[in-house]
């Protein structure tokens, strides 16, 4: 069983969570509403700022039962879900993945060595001026872009035995 967190009152988290269900479904894999958690500004802030673990907290308590791995909105919010886990005595990659969203430097620093999904900075900006580019230039509504991605795989993920 896979579980998420996303951000609900941005572009990016529906977005992100709407990618990971697809491929969870792609898969094979049934997600379960239960098993996700949505989390607005002001609980960020209560969380990052405020040092507030009591979402996560509540989360592992009450979503997370079985689970095997986490989807995080980015690498901020599964940096906060390791060490609310760890605290919980739950050892991450052993008894629960966790993968971060955007590859920062944050993630390499604290054991376990963070496993996001990373893509490229300057091929996004490339493409969203381009995009901009041909706006003001044609006229009309910007187009939707897809831009690749790769898993880094440090620590945080559970390597799979080989058969």
């Amino acid at each position: 069983k896979i579980a998420g967190i996303f951000k609900s009152d941005d572009a990016q988290g529906p977005e992100r969570y709407h990618g990971v269900v697809c491929a969870m479904r792609d898969a094979g894999l049934f997600p379960l509403d239960e098993n996700f958690l949505w989390f607005s500004s002001f609980q960020r802030h209560q969380l990052v700022e405020l040092q507030d673990e009591e979402l996560l907290r509540a989360f592992l308590c009450q979503q997370l039962g079985g689970c095997t791995a986490v989807v995080c909105y980015n690498d901020e919010i599964a940096f906060h879900l390791i060490r609310t886990l760890l605290r919980a005595g739950k050892r991450v990659p052993d008894d629960i993945s966790i993968i971060g969203y955007d590859g920062l430097k944050i993630g390499s620093f604290y054991p376990p060595k963070l496993s996001p999904v990373c893509q490229s900075v300057e091929l996004l900006a490339r493409r969203s001026f381009m995009v901009l580019m041909d706006c003001t230039e044609h006229g009309g509504p910007a187009r939707h872009l897809t831009v690749p991605f790769t898993l880094s795989n440090r620590e945080s993920v559970r390597k799979l035995e080989s058969d």
